[in-house]
């Protein structure tokens, strides 16, 4: 069993730190690694864990990676160039490869549309009709449509504004067991924060996202992807797990609230991705980061496999240094690493 556990432990820190400087995260190592910790976690899990709030907690993450990998094996993702008035029944991916659809899509107009000044735009519209059955339908940032195993999100246009560039994705598979691990993992942080009794912290939380989320909700943001409800949602969340996080310093049951507020804001802007950029996870580098600030910030709840954390001396050094993340994903990424967050 010590074996097991230092084995989980190694892999961990080669993962995290793999995360923070390799680029190939599709790459057969980066795979091993995920499917290491996964079975050696699932093995150590049904061996050792005792409470099921804990069990499922560490089940979700098991769910996530799997779809994860469903996702990576099964998915098919690519563009559709419409041009007004011509079908198109096939889409091409990245290496030119064509996927056929059992129907033809056809472009009928597109358009930009404006707020009142006449100046900002709003949104940018994809007015298409499905062959033959001839329905009708709108297609816009952040308003998906589902035709079979297929979405389509609106990524681009012409400059002549006839034609419109959309991002096809098919991956019926990957998505719904991903989002179930999410849904768990949601549920096993409330019960376990309940179970500790930090009824007053969880509240407190609650009360500054609901802050947060009223100040972002005031501003206005010139690009149409960020025009959604989920922008204040997505930020708020992370924003306040970071504040949580600074506070955990010194008080160590904020730590799992704190957590599991990031894991919620992690969720939601995957969501978010989901239904603008047509996958829920793409390795941008801020999306990174933050996996990898959550990752660092679970090691302290561990003191029965780590008892080093049950020091307050060593708990609060490491939580001090583990801040660092939490400026490289705030800060760092932005002027550093760049990616699909840098809307400026």
């Amino acid at each position: 069993m010590e074996v097991l556990k230092k084995s989980i432990v190694i892999i961990y820190v080669i993962l995290v730190i793999a995360l923070a400087f390799v680029k190939s995260y599709n790459s057969w190592y980066m795979i091993t690694l995920w499917g290491s910790l996964s079975l050696l976690g699932a093995i150590y899990l049904f061996i050792r864990a005792k409470r099921k709030t804990t069990l499922l907690l560490h089940l979700s993450f098991l769910v996530i990676l799997a779809g994860a990998t469903v996702t990576h094996f099964t998915q098919k993702k690519g563009t559709i160039h419409l041009r007004e008035g011509e079908p198109m029944a096939y889409f091409l991916d990245e290496e030119e490869r064509i996927y056929k659809f059992s129907y033809q899509l056809r472009l009928d107009s597109f358009e930009i549309e404006y707020e009142a000044d006449g100046k900002e735009e709003r949104d940018y519209l994809s007015y298409v009709t499905v062959l033959p059955s001839g329905e009708h339908h709108v297609i816009s940032m952040n308003n998906i449509l589902h035709l079979g195993q297929s979405r389509f999100y609106q990524s681009s246009y012409d400059e002549d504004r006839r034609g419109s560039i959309l991002i096809v994705n098919r991956d019926p598979y990957g998505i719904p067991v991903t989002y179930a691990g999410y849904l768990m993992m949601g549920i096993s942080f409330l019960l376990i924060i309940l179970r500790k009794g930090n009824r007053r912290i969880l509240l407190g939380a609650l009360g500054l996202t609901a802050i947060v989320i009223a100040l972002f909700s005031l501003k206005k943001y010139d690009m149409p992807v960020l025009k959604t409800w989920l922008l204040p949602v997505h930020v708020s969340l992370i924003i306040s797990s970071y504040v949580l996080l600074l506070l955990s310093i010194w008080k160590r049951r904020v730590l799992p609230i704190a957590i599991a507020f990031l894991a919620c804001g992690i969720f939601v802007g995957a969501y978010w991705a989901n239904i603008s950029w047509g996958t829920y996870w793409s390795w941008d580098p801020k999306e990174v980061w933050a996996l990898i600030t959550m990752m660092v910030y679970a090691a302290p709840l561990h003191t029965t496999s780590l008892p080093r954390f049950r020091s307050d001396r060593f708990y609060r050094i490491y939580m001090i240094l583990a801040f660092l993340c939490v400026l490289m994903t705030y800060f760092g990424v932005n002027y550093l690493l760049g990616g699909m967050h840098s809307y400026n």
